[in-house]
């Protein structure tokens, strides 16, 4: 078992606290060779509980690992010492647990390595999607220009990475969308082009030449929009301020009246006819029409007053499309168009790496494979070019993929093994991508809505809710009450999850829940099915999240501490303390609470609110009596609907009022 391993050195921390309100799970670089030298010894102390059957294969995996850890690159061992046990622990489902929560010394535990190898494989997966090309004549032009003009190299070089972005986004696009859209590009930097117009592209002539044949594209590009209008019904020869209003005409009358041009009256009435002739032109339906019936006109003019025609080229036409004069539209109109240029476009260049690894894959398959992963590749090649941002890319890519192994799951194995370069396989490939799919998804999961099972009450409910609440009634998990009391607060803190926070402020509320558990429960409902995915996956998404560069070093070492507030009956006078309002926080945060109960449930408990408070009023470092009046009446048969709500009320960051019963 070996694995071709090559790993950026990123500084990652590791440790989990919440710190500031984050909750972060992290590596200090630090502690990487002290954690380096004690897993070696740490999995021997796992072996007596790998069974004899794959007792030789575990003792080969030690002896890998150890020669891993010799490695003079610690992170490099430690992104391969993970993958290797990980994938040991997938091929043997019955020890998968026992060897995912074995704990590293004080560290953490081996799912805790493999959510952080993960992380760090995830920011090399840049790497293997990026297309390896040479520059094209046109990028190395502008490279050359950024020399001659050492003043000019920052400007240079953001037109250049530009013009490098809109040849990437437009790969699929035809020749003349990709010119149109450069010529829209060059146009952001018109003082730098103008500049950089004698600039040599090879054989092909200046930038200056190029720039001309990309604008006549996009000229051509919006020429119907220079020419439409949303008043074609009105007569020709208004001119009232009803007028149509497409831009050529409003263009040309303004012209009219422009006194710059020195118009004289018998020009000035010249000039109202042609504009009215190409407001008729408006109608057209084709190019061509246009054309026609543009050119027809200007030569009309012409021939009867040529001295108007440098004046009238001149005259602005299609401001805010950024067209140029009137002498640039029959000039458009006058172009041949050509792929001149065509070869000023083009480089040479390979697939990315992980495209190549298809391509490599597919000629060792049947014919029908080779057909279908052939239209897969064609998909993720589209999805790599419709966008630079990271994770679109991966959810792009994990979807064709999922859906592919759905429709050939004989092919499930041979494609979840295949190797991505040296950057890994597709399994760990799609693993990231099911953590950014659930991270992504997580609003799904929270958003409340109305139950239509008449099992469930009338308050709107999250799926996230329903489906923990759901295991509570399922018999197979057999729970014990200690249990079903901790299940209710999990429920109890996910109602408090909302679409509209952030998901930083979600995700920590959620991690911060789950770790409050004890450490079998938590295992135990990692199995839980939750959508296409399951509790367990969902959290590990969570905590794959929260891995970072620049966590700061945290105080609490081990991802299962959380704040000892949580639902901890010694602190339980923390909700005698003030609140914002000047109540005590037990108060306080029921009265809060009932705004969300039905009126009925809610009229049933002002009572015994009342009576607690007047508790807490004649003597207010004294809980019990508190918490024996809520016991009392969450006993009551009577209000067994109420007292549900009851259990569930979030008593600010201690707990709910079910584990303060406990108290």
């Amino acid at each position: 078992m070996s694995l071709r391993i090559r790993v950026i050195p990123i500084l990652l921390f590791i440790a989990t606290a919440f710190c500031e309100e984050e909750f972060r799970l992290s590596i200090q670089r630090a502690d990487i060779e002290r954690l380096m030298v004690e897993l070696v010894p740490s999995l021997q102390s796992l072996a007596p509980k790998i069974p004899m059957s794959s007792g030789e294969e575990f003792d080969t995996l030690l002896r890998e690992i150890d020669e891993v850890v010799s490695s003079s690159n610690k992170m490099n061992a430690l992104v391969a010492s993970s993958m290797q046990l990980s994938e040991f622990a997938r091929m043997r489902p019955d020890i998968k647990e026992v060897i995912e929560t074995h704990k590293v010394g004080e560290w953490g535990t081996v799912r805790d390595l493999r959510l952080i190898a993960l992380k760090m494989k995830y920011e090399e997966i840049p790497k293997i999607l990026e297309w390896v090309v040479d520059p094209t004549p046109l990028e190395a032009a502008l490279d050359l220009a950024k020399e001659e003009h050492p003043d000019k190299a920052s400007e240079i070089k953001a037109l250049r990475d530009d013009v490098s972005s809109t040849l990437r986004t437009t790969r699929q696009d035809p020749y003349d969308t990709k010119m149109a859209k450069l010529s829209a590009t060059f146009a952001k930097y018109p003082n730098l082009t103008e500049e950089l117009a004698n600039t040599a592209i090879g054989d092909f002539g200046n930038l200056e030449e190029f720039f001309g044949i990309a604008q006549n594209y996009y000229r051509l590009s919006v020429l119907k929009r220079l020419f439409s209008s949303n008043s074609s019904s009105l007569p020709s020869d208004s001119r009232d301020e009803e007028a149509p209003d497409a831009p050529i005409t409003e263009n040309l009358f303004d012209a009219i009246d422009d006194n710059s041009f020195n118009w004289s009256r018998e020009e000035r009435k010249a000039l109202g006819n042609l504009t009215v002739a190409i407001r008729a032109t408006t109608h057209a339906k084709t190019v061509a029409a246009l054309r026609e019936s543009t050119l027809s006109a200007f030569h009309q003019l012409i021939k009867r007053y040529p001295k108007m025609f440098e004046r009238v080229r001149q005259i602005k036409v299609g401001k805010e499309l950024n067209f140029g004069t009137f002498g640039d539209l029959i000039d458009t109109f006058n172009y041949e168009a050509s792929d001149r240029g065509a070869s000023l476009l083009e480089s040479q260049g390979s697939k990315p790496i992980f495209l190549q690894a298809f391509d490599s894959s597919r000629s060792l398959m049947p014919t029908l494979l080779q057909d279908a992963i052939g239209d897969l590749e064609k998909q993720m090649e589209s999805a790599l070019a419709e966008t630079d941002d990271l994770d679109k890319r991966i959810l792009s890519l994990h979807k064709f993929l999922s859906e592919f192994i759905v429709e050939y799951a004989f092919f499930g194995d041979k494609l979840f093994s295949m190797e991505l370069g040296e950057w890994g396989t597709t399994r760990t490939f799609m693993e990231i991508g099911q953590f950014l799919s659930s991270k992504y998804g997580l609003n799904g999961l929270i958003e409340k809505r109305l139950s239509m099972n008449a099992d469930y009450d009338e308050i709107p409910k999250s799926e996230l809710e329903m489906d923990l609440q759901d295991i509570v009634d399922n018999s197979t998990f057999r729970w014990t009450r200690s249990d079903m009391l901790e299940i209710e607060g999990l429920v109890a803190s996910t109602a408090n999850l909302s679409v509209h926070s952030s998901f930083t402020e979600n995700r920590n509320l959620l991690l911060e829940s789950y770790a409050s558990l004890s450490e079998g429960l938590r295992e135990r409902l990692r199995s839980v099915p939750m959508n296409s995915t399951t509790f367990g996956q969902l959290i590990d998404a969570l905590y794959f999240d929260t891995v970072s560069k620049d966590a700061p070093p945290a105080s609490a070492s081990a991802r299962t501490r959380v704040s000892r507030l949580r639902g901890n009956c010694s602190e339980v006078d923390e909700l005698l303390k003030p609140s914002d309002l000047g109540e005590p926080v037990l108060i306080a945060s029921m009265r809060k609470a009932l705004d969300d109960w039905p009126i009925g449930a809610a009229a049933l408990f002002k009572t015994f609110l009342k009576r607690v408070e007047l508790l807490l009023a004649h003597n207010a470092h004294d809980i019990r009596p508190a918490i024996e009046t809520l016991a009392a009446f969450s006993n009551y048969a009577n209000y067994k609907g109420p007292t549900v709500y009851l259990k569930k009320t979030p008593l600010a960051q201690w707990g709910t009022v079910g584990q303060l019963l406990l108290c």
